[in-house]
C-alpha cells in the first residue's frame, strides 16, 4: 500500500502530529500524509491504532478517518496484550529451564507432539492453578491440551522470560492469542468457547522445572496478578533442591515476603544485628548501619505508598555467602501517580540473616556482580568489628604437591580428556562422596564416571578455592 503511494506521490511524507494513548506495547496516535500529485499538493490525516510485538516490531495497524476517532479509541481499548514489559527482563539470563522452553516452543509451533513428549520426564505433573481452570494432570494430559488450543486456527504462543531460580526453575509470562475468524467460520473440530468469540488473547504466568538432563518435570500456570504464588512457586522448588540457595538467597526473599506481608518483626528478624546498608545508586540512600535505623525507614515509605511491593525477580549469581538479584519495588503513591524502581542488589548473609546489602541501578548489573565477588569472605581473613572491613592476614595458603595434582584433574575435566584424567589416579585409587546427598565410594572407574556425569550438565562449571593443606600430600578446598 505504501509503495503504491509512494509511486503516485515520490514527494510522500509521513509524520506523527499527536499521541492520544499508549503503553509498552500499543499507541493510539493522530497522523498526516503529504505529497503532491499531479501538480497538486495533498494531506490526508489519519488516526492509527498500531500494536507491537514482543520483539519491537509492528504487529498490527488499524487505520482510521479523523472523524472515526471513537472508533479507534475503542479499537485501542479492546486490544489487550499485556502489561508493560518488566524493565529488568533483558537482564534475566537463560538457563536449562528456559532452554526447555525454547524447545518446548519450536516443537508446539510444527505440533510435533513427539519431540513434545520427548522433552518431558515420565513423570512430569502439570497444573494450571489460574481461576478459569484449576486443572492438574499428566505428561498425556497436557499434551492434549495442546493439541485442543493448537486445532484452533491462527493461534500462537509468546513468551517472556521474567525471572530465574538457580538452573533449573524459570518463571515466564505467556500470552495465547488468536483469531479462528468467529463462529461461523469455525471449524467443527474447534473449541468452541474462545473460538466462537472471535480474536482472543489469554495471559498468565508458568512456572517451569527440569531435571538435571534438562527434562521437563512440572509447568505451572497462575494468573498474572498472582504474581507472588508464581514467585513463591519457583523459589520454593529452587530451594527445596538447593540447599546453598536456601542459604543464601532464602534471607533475602523472607526479606521481601515480610515486607510484602507487612510483617515488621519478620522484616527485622531476617537482618542481622550489625546490618550495613550501601546504596550506589545516584538517588542514593546512603550508608546506613543498623538493622534497626533500616528496618524503621520502611515505614516511611509506607506512608508514601501504603500499597508498595517488592518482586523478588531473578537471581543472577549466588555462593555460601550470599547472592545477586534483580528485585524491583513499585506502587501507588499516595498523592496519585504509579511508580517503579528496579534495582540490583547484592545481599551478604550469615548464620541465615542478612549482614549486608548493596544496592545499584540495573544498568550497573555488572559493577554488583563484581562488588559480590569483592565480598566473597577469605578464610584467612579476619573481621576486627562488625562494620570494619575485612581485612586479610599476611599468611598465605601455599599450594603442595596434592593442590597442584588436584589442578591438573580440574584442567583434565574442562576440557573432557578422560584419559588424561585416569592417568592421574594411581591403580588403588579411591574416590568417597561424603555429602549428604550421595554418600557413595568407589574406585577410578565410578571417579571417572562421576566427573563425565557433572560435565554432562547444562550449563555446569566448576570453581575451587584451597582452603588449607597438611604437609605436601594433603590438600583441602571448597568446590
Amino acid at each position: 500500500m505504501i509503495r503504491a503511494l509512494v509511486d503516485l506521490a515520490p514527494d510522500l511524507s509521513l509524520r506523527l502530529e499527536h499521541v492520544l494513548a499508549l503503553d509498552d506495547r500499543r499507541t493510539l496516535g493522530v497522523g498526516r500524509a503529504a505529497g503532491s500529485w499531479e501538480g497538486g499538493p495533498f494531506e490526508m490525516p489519519f488516526v492509527a491504532v498500531v500494536v507491537f510485538g514482543p520483539d519491537g516490531r509492528i504487529q498490527r495497524f488499524h487505520q482510521y478517518d479523523p472523524e472515526q476517532l471513537d472508533a479507534a479509541r475503542a479499537c485501542f481499548e479492546a486490544i489487550r496484550v499485556g502489561a508493560a514489559r518488566d524493565p529488568l527482563a533483558a537482564l534475566v539470563r537463560p538457563n536449562a529451564a528456559s532452554a526447555a522452553g525454547d524447545r518446548w516452543y519450536a516443537a508446539f509451533a510444527a505440533r510435533d507432539w513427539v519431540a513434545i513428549r520427548a522433552l518431558c520426564a515420565p513423570d512430569a505433573k502439570f497444573e494450571d492453578r489460574r481461576r478459569i481452570a484449576l486443572v492438574s494432570g499428566d505428561v498425556d494430559w497436557w499434551i492434549a491440551d495442546l493439541q485442543e488450543i493448537a486445532s484452533m486456527r491462527n493461534t500462537r504462543f509468546e513468551r517472556q522470560l521474567v525471572g530465574t531460580a538457580g538452573d533449573r526453575v524459570a518463571l515466564e509470562r505467556v500470552l495465547l492469542s488468536g483469531d479462528p475468524g468467529g463462529a461461523a467460520a469455525a471449524a467443527a473440530t474447534e473449541s468452541q468457547p474462545i473460538s466462537a468469540l472471535g480474536p482472543f488473547e489469554l495471559e498468565a504466568l508458568w512456572v517451569t522445572e527440569v531435571d538435571e538432563s534438562g527434562r521437563l518435570t512440572a509447568g505451572v500456570a497462575f494468573d498474572v496478578d498472582d504474581w507472588r504464588a508464581a514467585t513463591r512457586e519457583a523459589y520454593a522448588r529452587w530451594f527445596a533442591r538447593d540447599a546453598v540457595a536456601a542459604a543464601s538467597a532464602g534471607p533475602v526473599f523472607e526479606l521481601i515476603e515480610a515486607f510484602n506481608d507487612r510483617d515488621r518483626t519478620r522484616l527485622r528478624a531476617a537482618l542481622a544485628d550489625e546490618f550495613v546498608l550501601d546504596d550506589h545508586r545516584p538517588a542514593r540512600l546512603g550508608l546506613i548501619e543498623g538493622a534497626d535505623v533500616w528496618a524503621e525507614s520502611w515505614a516511611g515509605l509506607l506512608d508514601l505508598a501504603p500499597d508498595a511491593q517488592i518482586a523478588a525477580g531473578s537471581t543472577l549469581a549466588y555462593a555460601r555467602y550470599g547472592s545477586v538479584g534483580l528485585p524491583r519495588i513499585f506502587g501507588t503513591l499516595r498523592d496519585g501517580g504509579t511508580f517503579e524502581n528496579p534495582t540490583a542488589s547484592v545481599a551478604i548473609v550469615a548464620d541465615g540473616r542478612i549482614t549486608r546489602l548493596e544496592l545499584f541501578e540495573p544498568e550497573h548489573v555488572e559493577a554488583a556482580l563484581a562488588r559480590f565477588a569483592e565480598l566473597r569472605p577469605d578464610p584467612l581473613r579476619i573481621r576486627p568489628n562488625a562494620f570494619e572491613e575485612l581485612r586479610p592476614d599476611p599468611m598465605r595458603i601455599p599450594p603442595n604437591a596434592a593442590s597442584r595434582a588436584r589442578d591438573r584433574t580440574f584442567e583434565a575435566w574442562t576440557v573432557g580428556d578422560w584419559a588424561a584424567l585416569r592417568s592421574l589416579a594411581s591403580d588403588d585409587f579411591t574416590f568417597e562422596d561424603r555429602g549428604k546427598r550421595a554418600l557413595v565410594s568407589g574406585d577410578v572407574e565410578l571417579w571417572i564416571r562421576n566427573n563425565q556425569f557433572v560435565q554432562s550438565g547444562s550449563g555446569v562449571r566448576l570453581v575451587r578455592e584451597l582452603i588449607g593443606t597438611a604437609g605436601d600430600r594433603i590438600a583441602i578446598a571448597l568446590l
